[in-house]
């Protein structure tokens, strides 16, 4: 635990700016979805994404997919995650996801329904350290003014 004086305390309330933080932790979850589909083909919680199947595959490939063994991966759209609005004093900061193409396709993984569950969407178990180190620079730059 660490013990801040209240000259600190009283730093800390004066320049932490929630908002800058809350937009550098949607960027680091943003970046981890997109590498969650495409780098590591597992889903939030660390596991790999169930595979597809054979007609899958080979609808696929029928399609002219480059990747048509990917889960999720059919022309790159899935991926297509943004920060929609950036924090603004202490609103949120709101994450979204193309789905301009295939409306649903995105929440029918999430929630498996029709096809296998395959939780592409949140704050992963692999955001923990980066997310720790984002706050810690924040606090540290705060604490230095």
């Amino acid at each position: 635990m660490i013990k801040l004086t209240k000259r600190e305390v009283f730093k800390l309330n004066k320049n932490l700016k929630i908002d800058k933080v809350l937009n550098d932790v949607a960027d680091v979850v943003v970046k981890d979805i997109k590498d969650g589909i495409v780098k590591y083909e597992e889903d939030i919680n660390g596991t790999s994404f169930t595979p597809l199947s054979d007609y899958t595959k080979n609808f696929k490939k029928k399609k002219g997919y480059r990747f048509p063994d990917k889960p999720l991966y059919a022309k790159g759209k899935m991926k297509n995650v943004y920060v929609k609005r950036r924090a603004v004093g202490d609103g949120p900061a709101v994450i979204a996801t193309n789905e301009a193409e295939r409306p649903g396709i995105g929440r029918k993984h999430q929630e498996g329904d029709e096809v296998p569950q395959r939780q592409w969407f949140g704050i992963s178990k692999r955001t923990k350290t980066p997310i720790s180190n984002v706050a810690k620079h924040h606090i540290r730059k705060a604490l230095m003014k």
